[in-house]
């Protein structure tokens, strides 16, 4: 099964939204937005920190910096999220914990 592995906590500015498409740059220092990849664990928060953190799976990556994202509300099923409205998160921050994702 591959898989790829994000070893560092990144953030991103979430520069534009469009429904489920976050379009991403870097925020901090270390972040890749090439290590991003299908299956992987985020999460959104708001301009100002409203609306609060959403967990997100990515479900796709159309390109570096470009990815379309769903609801990840449910832990350890293999429901793979849920299509959702995230335009409110427009000039927010994307944040991604170290992980491993497998596909």
């Amino acid at each position: 099964m591959p898989s790829i592995q994000l070893p560092l906590a990144q953030t991103f500015n979430i520069t534009n939204v469009s429904f489920g498409v976050f379009t991403l740059t870097n925020r901090s220092l270390g972040s890749d937005i090439t290590t991003l990849t299908t299956k992987m664990i985020g999460y959104a928060v708001g301009p100002g920190g409203s609306p609060p953190g959403t967990k997100f799976v990515i479900t796709y990556v159309a390109s570096p910096g470009v990815i379309n994202v769903k609801l990840d509300p449910w832990d350890n099923t293999s429901i793979e999220g849920i299509e959702y409205n995230f335009d409110s998160y427009n000039g927010g921050l994307a944040y991604f914990e170290p992980q491993l994702a497998s596909w």
